[in-house]
């Protein structure tokens, strides 16, 4: 005889399970689960009661979502299973599901962004994210006040691209918010409180500031080189300037000294995880225990400001030596390949880069090591 089949209950009602051997009331039947272990798994609630069949068990869901569930005065009465059971239960559900629908319909944006955050930075264990993450977050968050009051479900693209556009920060605090819709819609949509993705389609229509820069002059870089001695934080700025990276790449930097090359990089598709030999004028200067590897890109930047300023050098920023990097590589005829794989740059719409553009780790070391003191 085929195993009969009961409807499938809503996500949030509770659970009905059959335990195992032989007992007088072999269904076991559990509330919703609201607490999740260190590694995020669900921690199943003490149960309710248990019942002799699974219809009673649904019947003591009911109560308990009514409100009026008591153990002892439910334990008491008698419950008959019919043959129309399943239709009527079916309805029960359905109608259930539909109350829920209509309660996300009016859930804010503010309250969908609490779940979410709940969701993702407090109930999951497993990963340790970092305080500028977080940060990053709360701040597009506040970023999105016109929305917060909203209905999530009401919500279009177009809406959500006014926030962008209105935004009057730099392109990275644009990329944080529209990183936040991303999360949030796949959250959303996966707890059906949204009925598609409107974040896909939502866009950046401003230049990207994060590529303003000044290189430091032939005088300057000489200077840093004269003065880098013993100085681990002016090793680490010409470290910075010979390999190219942002500064933020390089505090979870992939070093591998076998090989000699660095990997890792942030931000775009083409910029991370990509390999940068060592330069041969910098090797010396590569060890694990570098303050550049070590310290938080905040705190770096605040030695690496101090450091230059100690030898008469000001005004520059760390992603300075990103744009010292690709000048070197035009003063020092890096081909142009090499120099955007390098720096992670995307090959844009050159067919030939497109199709053809591969490069080896020894041949990416020859094209760095042209650039010298």
């Amino acid at each position: 005889m085929a195993k009969k089949k009961h409807p499938k209950l809503p996500n949030g009602f509770g659970s009905i399970k059959k335990l195992s051997g032989k007992r007088t009331n072999p269904y076991g039947v559990y509330p919703p689960v609201t607490e999740f272990n260190a590694n995020g798994s669900p921690i199943m609630p003490q149960a309710l009661c248990y019942v002799p069949d699974w219809y009673t068990g649904f019947y003591a869901l009911m109560k308990y979502k009514d409100g009026t569930f008591d153990a002892e005065d439910f334990l008491s009465t008698e419950i008959k299973p019919s043959d129309r059971q399943n239709d009527v239960i079916a309805k029960i559900i359905a109608s259930y599901n539909n109350n829920t629908r209509l309660a996300a319909t009016y859930k804010t944006f503010s309250e969908v962004y609490e779940e979410y955050f709940s969701y993702k930075y407090e109930r999951d264990k497993t990963r340790n994210y970092s305080k500028s993450s977080v940060y990053a977050i709360k701040s597009a968050y506040k970023h999105s006040q016109t929305l917060h009051d909203r209905p999530f479900r009401e919500l279009r693209t177009e809406d959500l691209q006014k926030v962008i556009d209105n935004c009057e920060k730099k392109h990275a605090t644009k990329e944080h918010i529209k990183n936040l819709f991303r999360q949030m819609y796949d959250y959303a949509y996966s707890h059906d409180l949204c009925d598609r993705n409107y974040a896909d389609h939502v866009r950046i229509n401003t230049p990207d500031d994060d590529e303003k820069g000044v290189p430091f002059t032939e005088e300057e870089l000489s200077q840093i080189w004269e003065c880098a001695g013993e100085n681990e934080i002016l090793q680490a700025v010409l470290i910075m300037i010979y390999s190219g990276f942002r500064v933020s790449a390089y505090h979870k930097m992939e070093i591998n000294f076998d090989s000699q090359y660095f990997r890792g990089g942030v931000k775009t598709q083409t910029s991370k995880n990509r390999i940068v030999p060592f330069n041969k004028e910098i090797t010396p200067f590569i060890r694990k225990d570098n303050p550049l590897f070590i310290l938080s890109p905040a705190k770096f930047r605040a030695e690496f400001s101090d450091a230059l300023s100690a030898i008469g050098i000001t005004g520059h920023t760390p992603h300075d030596c990103r744009h010292t990097f690709s000048w070197l590589c035009d003063k020092y005829h890096v081909d142009t390949l090499s120099k955007k794989m390098l720096m992670g740059h995307a090959l844009g719409n050159d067919v030939t880069d497109l199709k053809y553009g591969h490069r080896t780790v020894e041949e990416l070391r020859v094209e760095i090591n042209k650039i010298c003191r």
